[in-house]
């Protein structure tokens, strides 16, 4: 008979909502690693939408076919949060439960040594407050020096990360020192080229004004900029997003 792997024994949070084709091909893979622990958050259909309903009920189901030793937990709402809200909150529970753990949504697929790579670096950075998340993600992959096999960045990526709890209960989520950030233009010290500062200056601004605006990213790349954080990224990249197209919240185009 073949042999079977060893569990995995780092938490996997699994973020899902009403796509469960990508869904599939995500939590196949997460199979394949077969984590100890599994939590699992789903949003909940949008109103008057009976095609969310059916899919989000074909996504939930996809999580069902757990074949290994596995501790599952489920964090399901019944009714749509939005995306924003709903990591947010799911995040919060999950931390809740557990002191570290790697982050997957429905569209970011994974290779599986990402897995063991988040773990190693997350047990080696633990009790690094300078390090606020590990990611999959490198879209620069010529700028890795040396024959480095992992990096430090300023700027986070988040298809596909892990963190710790006492990384994420630093999230601001009100941006409480930005007027005061804007007006010293102290994005100058950690940007130098002005577009870029630019850019992030307007996107602040709409966060800061309209607390309701569905965006915890920006929220998170916020919280790691000012509080001089950094992300520790792979030297190759290995973490994709298929969620692009029509039934994508945000990533609708390439």
């Amino acid at each position: 008979m073949p042999e079977t792997p060893d569990p995995f024994d780092t938490p996997v949070v699994f973020i899902l909502f009403n796509r469960p084709e990508t869904t599939q091909r995500v939590f196949d893979v997460i199979a394949s690693v077969r984590p100890s622990q599994l939590l699992l958050i789903a949003d909940g259909p949008r109103p008057g939408n009976p095609r969310d309903e059916q899919r989000c009920r074909e996504a939930r189901a996809v999580t069902e076919r757990i074949d290994w030793p596995c501790q599952v937990h489920r964090n399901f709402s019944d009714v749509n949060l939005g995306s924003g809200a709903r990591i947010i909150s799911g995040l919060n529970w999950a931390f809740s439960l557990v002191e570290e753990a790697i982050i997957l949504e429905d569209d970011c697929l994974p290779h599986p040594s990402f897995f063991p790579f988040c773990r190693e670096l997350l047990a080696r950075y633990r009790d690094d407050a300078r390090v606020y998340l590990v990611t999959g993600n490198n879209f620069v992959e010529k700028h890795v020096p040396g024959e480095c096999s992992y990096s430090f960045r300023r700027m986070p990526h988040i298809w596909g990360w892990a963190t710790w709890r006492r990384a994420w209960s630093r999230l601001d989520l009100r941006l409480t020192r930005w007027p005061e950030i804007r007006e010293a233009n102290l994005l100058a010290e950690i940007f130098e080229d002005p577009r870029l500062i630019a850019y992030w200056v307007e996107i602040f601004d709409v966060v800061h004004r309209n607390l309701g605006f569905d965006g915890w990213d920006y929220r998170l790349t916020y919280t790691t900029l000012v509080s001089n954080m950094l992300s520790v990224a792979p030297r190759v990249n290995m973490v994709a997003n298929v969620g692009f197209g029509p039934e994508a919240t945000r990533t609708k185009v390439a």
